[in-house]
């Protein structure tokens, strides 16, 4: 699973940008040559649905913080404050998911 594209922002530090308006889900505003946040978060969301083929194996999936969010997104919905920043894993956190 390929992490979301920041684009113009791309390896910048997250205080040298919006990093919260990247994030967030209501905000419109598109950057240059970055994947947008709903888009990118559909697209985890079409991939999950696919590997439901695999619903009886044990699937590993080694991501970066982006996709964790989509991921948690896909099970847990989006919070009521639409903040998806928290909704991240922490560093070599496992979780557990049943598809």
């Amino acid at each position: 699973m390929i992490e979301i594209c920041y684009g113009e922002n791309e390896g910048k530090l997250k205080k040298d940008f919006d990093y919260y308006g990247f994030w967030d889900i209501i905000n419109t505003h598109e950057y240059k040559d970055a994947e947008n946040v709903n888009r990118f978060i559909k697209r985890v969301h079409d991939f999950l649905e696919d590997i439901k083929k695999y619903e009886e194996e044990n699937i590993l999936l080694v991501t970066h913080n982006g996709v964790c969010r989509a991921i948690n997104i896909y099970f847990k919905g989006i919070p009521k404050d639409n903040n998806i920043i928290d909704l991240g894993s922490k560093n070599c956190e496992v979780v557990y998911y049943k598809l």
